[in-house]
């Protein structure tokens, strides 16, 4: 109540295919789930979208909300605008993650970043396909996994290209080693940037 609440609505959707929002509380003493709403037919609209809104803000009271935070899209902005008008004691602001998840798109969207995301995908399943080169690299000092990338989350592309350069070294060692004969077919799998030009 002395310092007042921020409200989360986190955007998501499910495996079938429903947009679901997620409400939650934050205040000094913790975090608190309110509720989770099937917005499938909401969300698309900012007057009925900000009805949720409006509800979950009586929920817990006008006094006590000074601050929401929801995803960016334009339907969510003007939803918010629409609250600031009937509740001008409560700011907006955009959910950072989202922003970056967005920054990381536009990025990952570009020609030689899709190109170095697929070579390091090939670089992890040779990887992961070839047990003994495995069993070899996991008894190297400081070695951990290399985070496959995955199709559906963008920032994993990126970890996976993290993951690869702080191994850079113990990869090398696959096919400067005299004792890997199979690394032999690395070129084949993974062509040198070169030869690709």
């Amino acid at each position: 109540k002395k310092n007042g609440c921020t409200i989360m609505a986190h955007g998501w959707t499910d495996n079938r295919q429903r947009t679901l929002i997620n409400f939650l509380v934050y205040c000094p003493v913790g975090l608190t789930f309110i509720k989770s709403v099937d917005a499938s037919d909401a969300v698309k609209d900012a007057p009925t979208l900000v009805n949720l809104f409006f509800e979950v803000v009586e929920w817990v009271g006008p006094s006590n909300v000074v601050h929401m935070v929801t995803d960016n899209a334009a339907n969510y902005t003007t939803a918010e605008r629409l609250l600031h008008e009937r509740y001008d004691n409560i700011y907006w602001s955009p959910c950072a993650a989202h922003c970056l998840n967005l920054l990381l798109k536009d990025i990952s969207s570009m020609p030689h970043m899709d190109y170095l995301v697929s070579r390091a995908s090939q670089v992890t399943i040779f990887v992961y396909n070839h047990i003994t080169l495995l069993s070899w690299l996991r008894k190297r000092s400081r070695w951990m996994d290399i985070v496959r990338p995955a199709m559906t989350r963008i920032t994993t592309s990126f970890i996976t290209l993290k993951s690869i350069y702080d191994h850079k070294p113990n990869l090398q060692a696959l096919v400067t080693k005299k004792k890997w004969s199979m690394a032999r077919a690395l070129p084949v799998i993974v062509p040198s940037p070169l030869t690709q030009r």
